[in-house]
């Protein structure tokens, strides 16, 4: 499956799970409407996000545009944008009778729930892309997996996940399905974290034994540093992989804290604790996931060069041609 349709499966799914659960509002004991989200959102945070991933998602697009569209950041740019609307989403669930509305809560829910799985397949595609450019002895040595089927398989996972959250989730907003629905979100998330968390080792391991069985290949860029390399409209090539590998495992790290959080939160139930102090969901979800997508806005992965070793020429950072693979180009020009 190519990511480009995981995509358009993931946004199906999105739509498909918001839509379903329009029911009639609830009432809680007294016969009074009740409020779905068991408390009302605060507006100011919900706002400052969504203007905090739209400007990120922005920037990430203008960075697409600039270095000749490749698809496989496609992935990045719409799932900014999209967690961004499930803030938006939020903000209107706050409003008059929309906090006793299933469709609203629904939507804010399931969008801030799932966009977040488009960023693992980001990490995917970067790290078969980074191993096959600095050449097939290196990605051999340094990873116990092919290149060829990383993608497909954390991929394949995390399409099997998605849907396992996004049915627990429209299930939540069935009083009678709430716990079910809860307890089959995080079995989602259970299985979304233990297929990161092999991922992330497999990453760790790739940059370990690149240092230790290719020292020459490690010192690559040795003279790029972090001042001269990053910045949010740089389109200048570099050449010190390294940088994007720790960016990488930085965006990795967030990850792995997001799916923590949301575990512990769905653990405590539809009315638990951590669920229902929103504080939480900003500090422990929703920050450190912007904090590392927007690294890439920083270092945007395309502009990496790395010179390989047999070449005093760089190898371009290609975009998948459609049998999935990268064509070997070398070039002495920047970016894609």
């Amino acid at each position: 499956m190519s990511i480009r349709t995981g995509s358009l499966l993931s946004i199906c799914a999105c739509l498909l799970a918001a839509i379903v659960p329009v029911q009639a509002a609830r009432l809680d004991e007294n016969g009074d409407p009740l409020i779905i989200a068991g408390f009302i959102p605060k507006i100011w945070p919900a706002v400052l996000f969504a203007a905090l991933y739209f400007l990120s998602g922005t920037l990430h697009w203008i960075h697409w545009f600039r270095t000749g569209r490749p698809r496989y950041m496609l992935t990045l740019t719409i799932s900014m944008y999209t967690m961004a609307m499930g803030f938006v989403f939020r903000i209107i669930y706050t409003q008059g009778d929309n906090i006793y509305s299933i469709p609203w809560y629904s939507l804010q829910s399931i969008f801030t729930l799932l966009s977040p799985c488009a960023f693992l397949a980001v990490d995917y595609v970067l790290l078969r892309k980074l191993s096959e450019s600095l050449g097939d002895e290196v990605a051999k040595d340094c990873l116990w997996l092919k290149s060829s089927i990383i993608v497909k398989l954390f991929v394949w996972s995390d399409v099997i996940t998605f849907f396992v959250q996004a049915s627990g989730s429209g299930l939540e907003v069935n009083e009678d399905m709430a716990d079910i629905g809860s307890n089959i979100a995080l079995a989602g998330l259970i299985i979304q974290i233990l297929s990161f968390a092999l991922f992330t080792l497999l990453m760790l391991r790739f940059g370990w034994r690149a240092r230790s069985m290719h020292p020459e290949i490690w010192k690559i860029g040795t003279g790029e540093g972090v001042w001269s390399t990053f910045g949010f409209f740089k389109i200048t090539p570099f050449h010190n992989w390294r940088l994007l590998w720790s960016v990488m495992c930085l965006t990795s790290v967030a990850i792995i804290v997001r799916c923590i959080f949301r575990i512990v939160e769905f653990k405590g139930g539809y009315r638990g604790y951590v669920m229902m102090h929103e504080g939480f969901f900003y500090l422990l979800d929703s920050l450190p996931l912007w904090l590392a997508m927007s690294l890439y806005a920083w270092l945007w992965p395309t502009r990496l060069v790395p010179v390989t070793s047999s070449t005093s020429l760089p190898y371009v950072m290609q975009p998948l041609n459609d049998e999935g693979k990268m064509a070997a180009i070398h070039s002495s020009r920047s970016v894609v």
